[in-house]
């Protein structure tokens, strides 16, 4: 099967975008994980922990923010799963081309 593009430069191309996107997220990930772990330690720092409220409120934020981080974690596990599953299809089309 003949196409109009170069497969190779197309692949280059996409994967040059997702390196960039990759970049932004890490710096949106770090720029986040700055902001509420700046206001983590506000709250660490003015809680009363003699009064109870206050600590049912750290360990109820704790638990929060656990089950989010396990989540994120194992969608970013699915994610790199099936990218690579793409790159692997990619590379199947490529090399069953050159040997058509």
């Amino acid at each position: 099967m003949k196409t109009d593009f170069n497969l190779d430069e197309e692949r280059k191309k996409a994967l040059n975008e997702i390196e960039k996107n990759e970049k932004k997220l890490k710096y949106g990930i770090a720029g986040i994980a700055l902001y509420e772990g700046i206001f983590l330690l506000l709250f660490i720092i003015l809680a009363d922990w003699s009064d109870r409220l206050h600590q049912l409120l750290f360990i109820s934020a704790m638990l929060v923010y656990g089950t989010l981080g396990f989540g994120i974690v194992a969608l970013g596990m699915f994610v790199k799963i099936n990218i690579g599953r793409v790159l692997k299809a990619i590379e199947t089309v490529a090399f069953s081309e050159l040997n058509d």
